[in-house]
Order: structure tokens, then sequence, then C-alpha cells
């Protein structure tokens, strides 16, 4: 089955995300054991895997953790980083396989990761001198992801590969130093 969109109904406090697929209407993606919100942010090119976050409360508040929702499987936590707390998923690769975002390391720092559908989290770690970086789009096979990171010259748009790690694309002359990427061509490059 197909999901078409990812849609998010705020109703007296508590949001849910749906995904919608022709022509059986919608499909909530549901909320985590101790939860009070779920999202979605990513949809994969085949429309079966949404990746997004969940809001969860234990004993020392709430916090959003990584999650992936299938239909088969439905909503699934992910894990964070080593000694860090919660996190969210921005894509999903076409394969279903791995998807990017953030995770929040031990020192509360955003830190860019890929995770893999056997729940395996990567830290694509910071530019040089830097102290936090996002991902934002992986590639259709999940070996090449593109986001932000601030550096000594400011805030800079990203590419990482698996054979070639973090790399800062660069600015346009003139101005003050920033960049961006938001999206990425299904190939990676």
């Amino acid at each position: 089955m197909k999901y078409v969109s990812i849609i998010i109904i705020i109703n007296l406090m508590t949001i849910v995300a749906y995904a919608q697929s022709p022509p059986n209407g919608l499909d909530t993606l549901g909320w985590l054991p101790g939860g009070s919100a779920s999202y979605g942010s990513g949809l994969s090119p085949e429309g079966n895997v949404v990746s997004g976050a969940a809001i969860i409360v234990d004993s020392t508040g709430q916090y959003q953790v990584p999650t992936r929702w299938t239909p088969a499987a439905g909503l699934q936590q992910f894990t964070g980083l080593p000694g860090g707390r919660g996190g969210h998923m921005n894509d999903a690769a076409s394969n279903g396989n791995f998807f990017c975002g953030i995770a929040f390391d031990a020192q509360g720092r955003s830190v860019a990761c890929r995770w893999s559908g056997q729940n395996s989290i990567t830290s694509l770690g910071f530019l040089p001198n830097g102290s936090s970086s996002s991902a934002k789009a992986i590639s259709d096979d999940g070996q090449a992801i593109a986001g932000s990171a601030n550096s000594d010259s400011g805030s800079t748009g990203i590419h990482w590969t698996l054979a070639g790690g973090l790399v800062d694309i660069g600015d346009l002359p003139g101005g003050s130093y920033y960049s961006t990427v938001e999206g990425m061509s299904g190939d990676g490059q």
C-alpha cells in the first residue's frame, strides 16, 4: 500500500500524525508507550516508511525520540547517541532501510546522525571547531546525507558519505558566511 502524505492533526493539546493511503483514508502513526504525541517529518518515495519523532515522558520530564513508522510494524522508537537523550529523524531513504536526522550527545549538542533499519546509529560528527550539525536529506540508498553544521567560519551546508566523511560545501563570496542544504538528489550527488 502506498502512502502519499503525512498529516498532523492537533486536537485539544494532543498531537498525532497520520499517513494518508487512498482509498483507505488515514492511518494513525500512534504514540509510544508513555508518550503524548508523534509527528512525521519524512516519507520514503515508495510511501511505505514515515520518519519522525514522538514525545515521551519519564521521571525527568518529556522529550522527543526518533521514530520510524511502517504499516506492518507501526511506530517504533530508535536509539539515540550513547549518553545522550532524544532526537528526531528528518528523512527516509527510498529503500526504507536508512534515515537521517539529529540526536543529542551527552553534552546536549545537536549531532547529525544516520540510522539503519536495524536500529543502529552513526554520528556524522562536527566540522573542525564546530559544536552542532543537522542532517536534513538522505540519498535513495542511504549512502549520502546533506544538511548543515556550524564551524569557525559560520553556519554552512554539509555533505556526508561513507567514503568521504563530513564535508563543508562552502559559501558564495560576499556577505556573511552562511549556507545550508535542505534536500538532495536520489543519487546523493
